[in-house]
């Protein structure tokens, strides 16, 4: 079965990537995966016939075998690791207000600011684990030290104001990783006038109690 996206994140997941968009009919939301044990993409597997990566705002068709929906993930749709990917055009961003998502809230706050325990996302219904969202704030944060576990490998969190409610979750943007990574621990706003964030729920962490964190997929400034 061949379906469109909007591609709208191409995230780190462990050492390779996941990708998410929408349907440019419909706008429903698409995450391709593939069978292996964690279901990520190889950077291979995301690459169209002449080498290029999936990018942002690209407009991909992609050949999809089944729906694959996990409790957490219910996006999820395998892919035929035989096909290649097309690029078939581009998504203009000045109409990405358009196909904005319109949650009240980041799945939980309070406590839960930058994760969804399990008792939750077991005893809950998640209709969705991806959002795109318009936040009113934005900047990066670049930090080698996580108050809750000392001294860490490198990072980037992204902090962010939406419906009133301040957020702080790691990133995952595998371009805003590779450029800010780089640069010494400190804040980092974007040179750029809007910023449009996807929002993506992980899959389930055992050495956090089963925690799904909540990760900034992509950076998208237009």
């Amino acid at each position: 079965m061949k379906r469109s996206i909007i591609c709208l994140a191409n995230s780190r997941k462990y050492y390779e990537r996941c990708i998410a968009g929408k349907t440019p009919d419909t706008y429903e939301w698409i995450r391709p995966v593939s069978s292996r044990a964690n279901e990520e993409l190889l950077l291979s597997q995301i690459k169209y016939a002449d080498g290029q990566e999936a990018g942002l705002l690209d407009v991909i068709e992609i050949d999809l075998k089944e729906e694959k929906p996990a409790q957490y993930q219910p996006e999820n749709w395998l892919i035929d690791e035989q096909a290649k990917w097309k690029k078939i055009g581009n998504f203009n961003p000045s109409q990405l207000d358009t196909i904005c998502d319109a949650p009240k809230t980041i799945w939980l706050v309070g406590n839960y600011n930058d994760r969804v325990p399990e008792e939750h996302w077991k005893g809950h219904n998640i209709k969705s684990s991806l959002y795109l969202i318009k936040p009113s704030s934005f900047y990066l944060r670049r930090e080698d030290f996580d108050p809750s576990s000392g001294p860490t490998k490198k990072k980037i969190r992204g902090v962010f104001d939406y419906n009133g409610v301040q957020y702080d979750f790691r990133v995952t943007d595998v371009k805003i990783e590779a450029e800010y990574l780089k640069k010494a621990e400190g804040r980092y706003t974007l040179n750029c006038g809007d910023v449009y964030l996807c929002i993506s729920l992980s899959e389930p962490f055992e050495k956090m109690d089963n925690a799904c964190f909540k990760l900034i997929a992509s950076v998208i400034g237009v």
